[in-house]
């Protein structure tokens, strides 16, 4: 099997605590070096007998707790990189010096900050805000790009049209994705972190309407990775008749599109046709920007920041971990589908010296972890981006009667019928 999206997590322990973090296993550890590289061979060993490239991340924990390690990593990305391996970071950003950001731009890695919102947001969901703005201001001065991820929840869904304000006042930050809450580690119970179906569609809504009045003051927009995902998803038509609405006789399906509607009766994903004059760039799935060459086996990737996954493959699955081409590793060496996955019993797939691959494909098969939502009534009907395999599963055990709406789903429609409005 070839990677093509690694994450190491040099620690399981961090400064903060936050009230959703999805960490299993909160012990500390700390990666060895060993450990690192021989997960690291596995990826330049892909890149060699492949051609096709790659990305390494760090994340954890808070991997800033671990420098030395995270240097050792960044030279070694680089050392095979030859184009074709990008590493990227993740973190809380508390721990961001100059040392620290001087290191991470001269090894070129790719940083993605944590921030829910607006200092007083970020102080009642994370804490540590002062230190968490001190580091921000650290990459900004270091004119450091920096990609930030939000997590939505009850905490800051009253806040998000001041997230895109804020985060238009920082002129290195480039872009931003909003990751729902997941109801595991800290999460796991916690109905009182999820927000409400009309919170979600007024907060969303009010980020929409401030990021284009922010965007329309900065030289460089802020790219907002679901709104991304959602104008790729209306550009392209559905991929057959309009899905039926309560009631009515649901056309027949053949194929893989049966298989699977004969697991969930859910929203099926469509292949986007390239697009090669404008697709230049890619993320990973934490928004780090990705490069990525067209010309390699006409892999147009997606451009809404999610995967290196061509644009061409048929039912185009959401990210790396659907098609067995991600590994996680945690510190102690061992090996998972993805990072969100670290820790849970049933879905370690063995250690980094002894990999169970099939299982690794297997896990979040795309076939069997698909989005299910309320379809007949979504703005993107037949045309879903999907959502993280992870996330789903996740969420199915939490709610096996469905009685929520997915984040997900609740964000996407929006987004479709505010851009339809417009």
């Amino acid at each position: 099997m070839t990677v093509r999206y690694l994450v190491l997590w040099p620690t399981a322990a961090c400064d903060l605590a936050c009230p959703y973090c999805y960490r299993r296993n909160r012990r500390g550890g700390r990666m060895g070096i060993e450990v690192a590289d021989a997960a690291l061979d596995l990826v330049a060993d892909g890149v060699r007998g492949t051609g096709r490239p790659a990305h390494v991340q760090l994340a954890g924990g808070e991997p800033t707790l671990v420098p030395d390690l995270v240097e050792h990593v960044a030279r070694r990305v680089a050392a095979i990189r030859g184009g074709r391996v990008t590493c990227g970071i993740q973190t809380n950003a508390t721990h961001l010096d100059g040392d620290m950001v001087a290191m991470l731009r001269r090894h070129r890695v790719r940083v993605g900050v944590s921030l829910d919102g607006p200092p007083q947001v970020q102080e009642q969901a994370r804490g540590s805000a002062a230190q968490t703005f001190r580091g921000l201001l650290e990459l900004a001065r270091a004119d450091v790009p920096v990609r930030v991820t939000t997590v939505l929840s009850a905490l800051n869904v009253d806040h998000l049209g001041e997230l895109a304000v804020t985060l238009g006042g920082l002129p290195n930050v480039t872009g931003f994705g909003l990751d729902p809450l997941v109801p595991i580690g800290s999460a796991a119970g916690r109905e009182d972190l999820v927000p409400s179906e009309e919170a979600v569609v007024a907060g969303v809504t009010a980020l929409h309407r401030c990021l284009a009045q922010v965007n329309a003051m900065r030289a460089d927009p802020l790219r907002w990775r679901e709104l991304e995902t959602v104008r790729a998803a209306l550009r392209h038509a559905p991929s057959g008749p309009t899905r039926p609405g309560p009631g009515q006789p649901r056309p027949p399906a053949t194929g893989e599109t049966s298989r699977i509607r004969s697991t969930y009766p859910c929203c099926i994903r469509t292949p986007t046709p390239a697009d090669d004059s404008s697709h230049t760039g890619t993320s990973s799935p934490r928004g780090n920007p990705v490069r990525n060459d067209v010309n390699c086996h006409a892999d147009v990737v997606d451009p809404s920041g999610r995967t290196l996954l061509p644009l061409a493959m048929p039912n185009r699955p959401y990210c790396h971990a659907a098609v067995g081409e991600s590994l996680a590793v945690a510190p102690d060496g061992s090996v998972y589908p993805c990072s969100q996955a670290v820790g849970d019993v049933a879905s370690r797939v063995g250690t980094i010296d002894d990999v169970d691959w099939d299982g690794l494909r297997r896990r979040f098969a795309h076939d069997v972890h698909t989005l299910r939502g309320p379809c007949h009534r979504c703005a993107l009907a037949d045309r879903c981006p999907g959502d993280c395999p992870s996330r789903v599963e996740a969420n199915a055990l939490a709610d096996p009667e469905h009685r929520h709406t997915p984040l997900t789903c609740l964000i996407d429609d929006t987004l479709a019928r505010l851009e339809i409005a417009s």
